[in-house]
């Protein structure tokens, strides 16, 4: 088993970090979307921490109605105009997805507004590319 300098998190704990299950990471690594940064001998898979910002962006996508395989373009790119384009093509359908992003689960009391969401999400996603990119 290869060692690595940074601390690994096992896919159970990574889950909870993130706030989803074993069962979502393991999809996502059969699809190629989202793997760990190291499987070992026996087959457990371990992530580390900066894996959540990734992570994050998909989630982010998802969450506004982005179809996994359009997400898996945008990942294995990273350009920064590609995800302008698929944004603004999500946004143009978010008006039909509006009963979906109503009952999106960062939804609150506060933040009714299915445009407000689109932004949040926007934001963060387009900050975290500009993260990678330094």
């Amino acid at each position: 088993m290869r060692k690595l300098n940074k601390p690994c998190i096992k896919t159970g704990n990574f889950a909870k970090l993130c706030n989803t299950n074993k069962r979502t990471l393991f999809h996502y690594d059969e699809i190629g979307l989202f793997s760990p940064v190291l499987t070992d001998d026996k087959g457990y898979r371990y992530y580390t921490e900066s894996q959540c910002d990734v992570f994050f962006t998909i989630t982010c996508l998802k969450d506004i109605g982005m179809p996994l395989k359009e997400i898996k373009q945008y990942i294995d790119s990273k350009d920064p105009e590609n995800l302008k384009q698929l944004l603004l093509e999500q946004q143009e359908n978010s008006a039909i997805k509006k009963p979906y992003l109503m009952n999106c689960p960062w939804m609150t009391k506060r933040t009714t507004s299915p445009e407000f969401l689109f932004q949040l999400c926007l934001f963060n996603v387009l900050a975290i590319v500009w993260i990678s990119m330094s």
